[in-house]
């Protein structure tokens, strides 16, 4: 520990420590995508190297009392302080200097918060929920005449549908759980114990059942997910962050553990039975097929592209990735026999191979269809939602 190197790395450390966030920190903002671990590992060295000179020319000349007074090293940090405190007054008051903005980059602003506003009060993921009769009536709740079942995919959809029933004086119960497939005897294997799936779905659909009042049934998940377990990876740099999520059976009220075979099986015959269990008790069900996911988030690249002027390339997942990935789950719905009462609704024949040939669309026009990487924002959600409303009465 005596030796020179380690006593110079010691010296120069803090210094270092100071350079290295903000040249990691900005090289993440100014890159489109994720930066590569050679220009990682270039930024460390260079932290190391600024390091030095700002020990050198900075941190020890300001401990020389010769050269700066304790009253000369608060009396400039105040006015610093003062400066800074100055700008961000001046940005809060402004609110971000929104004249800055081009209405491209105002527009990938608000798709960010363009989600629906009810969410904290109407879509629930915790230990404790409501029950089906207390929970959020979307539209008028004196003309009750549906539910809207689903996970977070179900919620996206949740705000533009309650404008459409106001339009018509309908209501509609809204019965949505984050990461929860509106399937009965399933339950989150990757978090049996922090997530009530088994619990919900199966108070949710007694009520269902039971309820003649309740004639139309909205149907929307992440299908595919729960099924396929691995999050998405678009193939050209979008990987979606996070773990496996995915579901497995309850049997007789016992949670079953299954190899990854007999797994997708079940899950896939449990998809068909809720649907027609639904549909014999003579529900008319309306199904959302998968949402197309992008693998970007799509208003943060979206604003770097517009931070680089790379508006050539319009962020768009391939077709074909899609309808690779969500193969399985799409024929499981395709599956259930037509009936008069099952309507299926694609999004992916909305947003993919319309606008733009062979690809999935992000935006439409200056509006941004998503305000993540596979959420839907309320925009997205429009489209989809006057295909669903042709359907209800």
């Amino acid at each position: 520990m005596g030796s020179k190197l380690f006593e110079g790395i010691g010296l120069i450390s803090y210094s270092a420590y100071l350079w290295h966030q903000p040249l990691l920190a900005f090289a993440r903002l100014r890159s489109i995508d994720e930066p590569s671990n050679v220009l990682l590992g270039l930024l460390v060295i260079l932290s190391i190297i600024l390091g030095y000179l700002s020990w050198k020319y900075i941190e020890t000349p300001s401990r020389n009392k010769e050269l700066l007074s304790r009253k000369s090293i608060f009396l400039y940090g105040t006015i610093g302080s003062l400066i800074f405190i100055a700008i961000g007054l001046f940005g809060h008051f402004t609110k971000g200097i929104p004249s800055r903005l081009t209405p491209e980059a105002k527009a990938a602003i608000f798709a960010i918060g363009d989600k629906n506003p009810r969410q904290n009060e109407c879509h629930f993921g915790a230990e404790t929920f409501p029950n089906p009769q207390k929970s959020c009536v979307l539209g008028n709740k004196n003309n009750l005449l549906g539910a809207l079942i689903g996970d977070s995919h179900a919620d996206t959809i949740s705000f533009a549908l309650e404008k459409k029933l106001e339009s018509k004086d309908l209501g509609f119960l809204s019965l949505t759980y984050s990461g929860c497939p509106p399937v009965e005897n399933i339950y989150r294997a990757d978090a049996p114990f922090t997530n009530k799936c088994f619990e919900y779905n199966k108070q949710t659909f007694k009520y269902l059942l039971q309820n003649p009042q309740i004639h139309y049934v909205i149907l929307s998940a992440r299908w595919t997910l729960y099924l396929e377990k691995t999050r998405f990876n678009n193939t050209e740099g979008g990987i979606e962050d996070g773990g496996d999520v995915f579901i497995d059976v309850v049997i007789n009220g016992e949670k079953k553990t299954s190899d990854e075979l007999t797994r997708k099986s079940q899950v896939n015959n449990l998809y068909k039975a809720s649907i027609e269990k639904l549909l014999k008790a003579g529900k008319r069900v309306i199904i959302v097929y998968p949402v197309p996911e992008v693998g970007w988030d799509v208003p943060q690249r979206l604003l770097k592209k517009l931070l680089f002027n790379d508006l050539k390339s319009p962020i768009t997942p391939s077709y074909e990735v899609f309808k690779e990935r969500n193969a399985k789950s799409i024929s499981a719905l395709n599956e259930i026999p037509n009936n008069e009462n099952l309507i299926r609704i694609k999004p992916d024949s909305i947003f993919c191979n319309t606008y733009v040939k062979d690809r999935c669309v992000t935006q439409v026009n200056s509006k941004v269809m998503y305000y993540d990487d596979d959420h839907m924002s309320n925009e997205g959600a429009k489209l989809v939602v006057d295909e669903v409303m042709k359907f209800v009465n």
